[in-house]
């Protein structure tokens, strides 16, 4: 097993975009390279604010969806 050589220290990312980046960290004759993907998640939730009971309990709701152009 080779020695290697421990390295830590946390790096603030999160000014970067969306985009495929490669980290690079050199040391003397070493180089270490990682690769990652930062792509941003966006999710959307539809909430209905609550309503008056019907008067009927058994009768239920169609979902309606609109577009907004």
């Amino acid at each position: 097993m080779r020695n290697v050589p421990k390295y830590r220290r946390d790096f603030d990312l999160s000014s970067l975009g969306d985009g495929q980046y490669t980290f690079e960290v050199s040391c003397r004759k070493e180089q270490c390279k990682q690769s990652f993907v930062i792509q941003t998640l966006n999710e959307r939730v539809v909430s209905i604010p609550a309503s008056k009971p019907t008067e009927n309990p058994a009768a239920e709701a169609a979902p309606v969806i609109a577009r907004k152009n």
